[in-house]
């Protein structure tokens, strides 16, 4: 891939090259294989983030990663390091003891924003909203004002409706929302819905003080097919979708699944067989669930708010997601 044919013959380099197209992709993989295994780390192109609960354990995993990488060959730059720090900055969040938060930079910038003028800038405006999603409720209804001028064919008319989302928008951007990180000793729950227009789900931790504290939400807005479906498949189809939505937090570990339809808890109770007379669609839905170690709660649907909300998010669009 990386060989030059000259007049002299060819020559291969030795080191990937910049600017070759899917060079980010190569090291993206090579990183991730270096360091598969290694608890506490992620890692993106050449930025690695290391937590510990205690400073022995931080300084053991760092001390992992340093003969793992001298083993590699690969170097670090004493200058670009940070070590032993209670809040870091890392790709545009700060993370710290409370949990996961914008940063302050990144805050300042779309709080400052110019009204768009044009579809390019509104694009541009947009995508720094979406990429912090999970921090604001109710996003998709304050954005449909915003997205109506990207329609086709649409014109560009900047409205009252428009200005009130835009403001509404760098307001709650400035709002102090705090996600929890995700701790493999915690009982996890799962709680989803279903409304006429969409699905909701929120993922969340029970803490030892009982309390229940969200790790991320997800909603998407329901096809022209799931549009059709009775209320009880929407709900079943909403519990499935938000299994697939958290699956890497999901499988492998007993987690409990939050509903507000009695029936449907009963169908596909871990403990129970599954009714010979259930529509072939929920016995579908009961074979996927076989796959993971789960119980049911049945909660109120006055009590189910956090789920329900945010399956009502998405009424005018179709087939799209919103997630963190």
């Amino acid at each position: 891939m990386q060989t030059i044919s000259t007049c002299k013959g060819s020559y291969k380099v030795k080191r990937l090259m910049f600017g070759v197209k899917v060079a980010p992709n190569i090291w993206q993989r090579y990183m991730d294989q270096t360091l598969q295994g290694m608890e506490g780390t992620a890692c993106f192109f050449d930025d690695i983030a290391l937590q510990g609960s205690t400073y022995i354990q931080l300084l053991q995993r760092i001390t992992a990663v340093f003969k793992k990488l001298t083993k590699c060959g690969l170097h670090l730059n004493k200058k670009k390091c940070q070590f032993f720090e209670r809040s870091v900055t890392y790709l545009g969040h700060t993370i710290n003891e409370n949990g996961l938060h914008p940063t302050q930079e990144k805050i300042k910038d779309i709080k400052n924003s110019p009204q768009p003028t044009e579809v390019s800038s509104l694009r541009t405006f947009l995508g720094m909203i979406n990429y912090y999603q999970q921090f604001i409720p109710n996003l998709a209804s304050k954005l449909n004002p915003l997205y109506q001028l990207l329609k086709k064919d649409a014109v560009f008319q900047w409205s009252v409706q428009c200005e009130k989302a835009f403001q509404e928008l760098k307001e709650e951007i400035c709002g102090d929302k705090v996600l929890i990180p995700f701790h493999a000793d915690l009982p996890v729950t799962l709680a989803t819905d279903a409304s006429p227009t969409g699905f909701g789900g929120v993922l969340s931790h029970i803490m030892p003080d009982k309390t229940e504290r969200p790790i991320a939400f997800a909603s998407r807005s329901l096809t022209k097919a799931e549009k059709g479906y009775s209320q009880l498949d929407k709900e079943a189809a909403a519990l499935i979708w938000g299994l697939k939505k958290f699956f890497q937090y999901c499988y492998g570990r007993k987690i409990t699944l939050i509903i507000d339809n009695q029936p449907l808890a009963r169908i596909l109770h871990p403990e129970k067989t599954t009714p010979a007379t259930t529509a072939i669609r929920l016995v579908h839905y009961a074979n996927f669930l076989a796959g993971f170690d789960y119980n049911i709660k049945l909660r109120k649907t006055t009590e189910h708010a956090n789920a329900d909300y945010f399956s009502r998010l998405n009424k005018d669009t179709t087939g799209t997601e919103k997630t963190p």
